[in-house]
């Protein structure tokens, strides 16, 4: 029994050893699906091609997110891809990294791209956003520029980056944020206090697209006045008169600050003042409002009289809430020894505020037969209902023997209401000749202004163009001539002559043609004109002919086949 065991363990161990391995089957390995392989090619042109080939790439990727909802989670993974070409790279119309290309191809992909865009994307742009590599970071912040107004829950952080140290990652924070919009005004105003002027600078001119100052902005808007660069000091004036009643006394106060450093302590009257941005320091105390009085009060004892000017000009602005300046301007325009400008404006402002209002119109009176007639005229337009008595004996001014009153009553007929205008026709006919061009430009822009209203000044104004020598009065007339329609018939004749004739500008050969037209539009004269020049070489001439054919009535069959034959032209 042993030996037969002993024998069966020996077969089966030889048994054993001579048995064969099992063969493995070879494996066979699937190629990836032909949209597998497209996919891939695609991705590696968005990381890797240049110029107008990773544009097309672009475009193809945004053509199939659509339909390839792994193509979008692959866009979204390359937002994560850190290749750029390099900081100082970024570039308004190409693309410089991978992110970027992936981020457009998804916004040009319509809402699912959008919508990916929004829920996954900016999740992960946003970490670009704080990334050590500042060249991460600036491309990160152009790429979002790119996004526009679909970037703006980033909006605040990518402003941050405005405050950086690295040049290239402000300038594209900068650039990304006016595309994409402001969010964060307040952090927008702090950064007006950045130690490095071209912070200040970059937030200043982000400022000026702001529409809303929230309260907190005010402080370090207002503060931004005293900054030695004009633009951040412009930026937070426009920025405060934004604001209005909001920016309070604390904002009035700092402009007063402003304006006391902007103009001189004294006038120098051999030298002329040219005003510029410090026009909007007042214009922001008038949007502020009663809040601004005190602040205009201590301004009205500036020693500068054009300070004392400006500041009676804007209480009057600010009108009856500003009667807290009414005794001292009492006081400006009761002192013989004050500027004459000053006097007549104080006397303009108590009128608005309705205070001392006789006092007030008894001086501008005595001032319209004074050398400060000019100024007094220029007042009367603004003293509301008080002034209306010095209307009549304004419109005398306009046969004044001083220039500078003849022409400040010319511009006060312009302003006047119609019927009281429509008196003054017969005088201002008369200025159409005067020596000064300045008045004769004046006449012509009232006449445009009163137009059919005007037409008693046809003859004179006709008259004037036969000499007129200055193209501006010259161009004025005509269109005044257009305004008054009909009314210009006694124009006609001479109008043709103009635009036949050799010495007149080839600018104004289309409105003389018009103003014939519209003058007198039964003429024969007039339709065979029309007719002619709508054959001329010069464009604009063709095009008045068909404007003064369309003008004739009847239209005569010439002018009809002149018409016809400049449509299909």
């Amino acid at each position: 029994m042993r030996q037969f065991t002993l024998c069966s363990v020996i077969l089966l161990f030889a048994f054993g050893c001579n048995k064969q391995e099992p063969v493995e089957e070879k494996q066979t390995i699937e190629p990836d699906p032909p949209e597998v392989v497209a996919r891939l090619n695609l991705v590696s042109s968005l990381q890797a091609a240049k110029g107008d080939a990773r544009r097309q790439a672009i475009a193809t990727a945004a053509a199939q997110v659509p339909t390839d909802p792994d193509l979008v989670q692959s866009l979204l993974e390359m937002l994560k891809d850190p290749g750029t070409s390099g900081p100082g790279r970024t570039h308004p119309t190409q693309v410089t990294s991978t992110r970027e290309a992936a981020a457009l191809a998804l916004l040009q992909a319509g809402p699912i791209g959008k919508s990916a865009l929004k829920e996954k994307g900016l999740p992960i742009l946003g970490e670009g956003l704080k990334h050590p590599d500042p060249a991460i970071r600036e491309h990160t912040a152009h790429t979002l520029g790119r996004l526009g107004p679909l970037a703006k829950p980033l909006s605040a952080d990518v402003q941050k980056l405005i405050g950086t140290d690295d040049a290239n990652v402000r300038a594209a924070a900068a650039d990304a944020v006016r595309d994409i919009g402001v969010t964060d005004v307040t952090g927008l105003a702090q950064l007006l206090a950045s130690p490095d002027k071209d912070v200040r600078r970059a937030a200043a001119e982000l400022l000026a697209r702001v529409k809303v100052i929230p309260a907190e902005a005010i402080a370090p808007i207002a503060d931004a006045l005293a900054d030695e660069d004009s633009t951040v000091r412009h930026a937070a004036v426009k920025a405060l008169m934004l604001a209005g009643p909001a920016a309070g006394s604390n904002g009035a106060e700092k402009l007063a600050d402003a304006i006391r450093i902007a103009y001189p302590a004294e006038n120098d009257p051999t030298m002329p003042w040219f005003e510029g941005p410090e026009v909007d320091y007042w214009l922001a105390l008038v949007k502020i409002g009663p809040a601004a009085v005190p602040a205009l009060v201590e301004l009205l004892g500036h020693t500068n009289p054009l300070v004392r000017y400006y500041a009676a000009m804007t209480v009057g602005e600010i009108g009856a809430p500003a009667k807290a300046a009414a005794p001292l301007l009492l006081k400006r325009f009761s002192d013989p020894k004050e500027d004459a400008l000053v006097v007549i404006e104080a006397a303009c402002a108590l009128c608005r505020m309705g205070e001392h209002t006789d006092e007030a119109i008894a001086l501008l009176t005595k001032a319209l037969d004074s050398p400060a007639a000019p100024l007094a005229l220029a007042t009367i337009p603004r003293l509301g209902p008080a002034g209306k008595p010095l209307v009549p004996l304004a419109l005398k001014k306009l046969m004044d023997d001083d220039p500078a009153t003849r022409f400040a009553a010319v511009r006060l007929v312009g302003l006047v209401d119609a019927d009281t205008a429509s008196k003054a026709v017969p005088d201002l006919a008369k200025l159409a000749s005067d020596e000064k061009p300045e008045i004769r430009r004046a006449v012509g822009r009232v006449l445009v202004k009163l137009g059919r209203s005007g037409s008693p000044a046809a003859p004179a104004v006709t008259a004037a163009l036969r000499a007129e020598t200055d193209n501006v009065a010259l161009e004025l007339f005509i269109d005044a001539l257009i305004a008054m329609g009909p009314g210009a018939r006694p124009a006609t004749t001479v109008l043709l002559n103009l635009f036949n004739g050799p010495e007149l500008a080839s600018t104004l050969r289309p409105r003389v043609l018009v103003a014939a037209a519209v003058a007198d539009p039964g003429s024969a004269e007039v339709a065979k004109t029309a007719v002619q020049a709508s054959g001329d070489r010069e464009e604009n001439v063709r095009m008045a002919a068909a404007r003064a054919i369309g003008t004739l009535a009847p239209i005569p069959p010439d002018a009809m086949a002149a018409l016809l034959k400049l449509a299909k032209s």
